[in-house]
């Protein structure tokens, strides 16, 4: 069960993303992102309900009934999708932070993980978190963190009272920045994955990229994309130093060849990674020491299914 301090934190085929959402407006770079923040204060963009709402008629569509979950979060209700494990082995389960402007079952490495984990054992939610009016900056969502923490602390809630055996955090971008603010000092979490860390830096307020490893009490791994640009890799660069000066065992970190540092086109490469990753690291409450991870494949080539 989740501890008190956990809690207060706050609280099946891919198809087209529901009309009117569109990706951030501005640059997509660090740098970009940088610029436009300028050292202003943080803009004050309202999350979009309307858009939410979509969002949730859209996959509500096209997934089971049974997985969907509606949890509430300041009077209002938010979708988290539960799919239950299938392996022979119960390990856990699994909560899925996607990344900004996303969905709950974003086409790409947030379904495959939804939809892959469990025959590994490990039972998935995906939580859907805030999204901002199309076309809003990108750097906006950065406003989104402390809406976003709530509902992570009520999906942490919800999925204690299927009483898994260990409970992991796979976060993709700002989503893995949650998922490390998330673990920080909380022994509950067995372990965290993060995909495109970097890719959350330049937002305002700013999203944790480096986070502070002699406060990590869980193992984590660091994937990113071989093609992550120079500022992207150069945060990801500094994890691994830091995580050297604080003697910090339990962090890995691989890189995806032939993809950017959102690891477009290479969810099954993605998924197999994390799958052998928690089954290895996510059932102890403590970082411990091991063998490094093995290289990852080659990505395949085009879309998966």
């Amino acid at each position: 069960m989740l501890s008190g301090a956990l809690l207060a934190l706050g609280a099946n085929a891919q198809t087209t993303p529901p009309d009117g959402r569109e990706k951030p407006a501005a640059a997509a770079t660090n740098a970009g992102a940088k610029s436009e923040q300028g050292g202003k204060p943080p803009l004050a963009i309202a999350p979009d309900a309307g858009r939410e709402q979509a969002i949730v008629d859209a996959v509500s569509a096209r997934v089971p009934a049974a997985e969907v979950l509606l949890l509430e979060v300041d009077k209002a209700k938010v979708l988290a999708l539960y799919r239950e494990q299938t392996g022979r082995e119960r390990r856990g389960a699994v909560l899925l932070l996607h990344a900004m402007d996303d969905t709950a079952d974003e086409p790409g490495l947030i379904h495959a993980l939804r939809t892959g984990l469990p025959a590994a054992g490990w039972s998935t939610l995906s939580l859907q978190l805030p999204v901002l009016p199309a076309g809003s900056p990108r750097v906006a969502y950065g406003g989104t963190q402390e809406l976003a923490r709530k509902r992570i602390a009520a999906a942490l809630a919800r999925l204690s009272e299927f009483k898994p055996a260990a409970i992991a955090i796979v976060g993709q971008e700002l989503g893995a920045s949650l998922a490390l603010a998330t673990a920080t000092g909380a022994r509950e979490i067995r372990g965290v994955v993060a995909l495109s860390l970097s890719s959350a830096d330049g937002l305002n307020p700013p999203a944790t990229t480096v986070p502070a490893m002699n406060e990590l009490e869980v193992p984590l791994l660091d994937i990113s994309g071989e093609f992550a640009d120079p500022a992207q890799r150069s945060l990801t660069d500094q994890r691994a130093s830091a995580a050297r000066a604080a003697q910090y065992t339990g962090y890995s970190q691989t890189t995806v060849p032939g993809v950017d540092d959102m690891l477009d086109g290479a969810a099954e490469v993605v998924v197999a990674r994390v799958r052998a990753w928690l089954g290895r690291h996510a059932t102890g409450a403590a970082a411990a020491p091991g063998p490094p991870d093995a290289p990852a494949p080659s990505p395949p080539a085009g879309s998966l299914p």
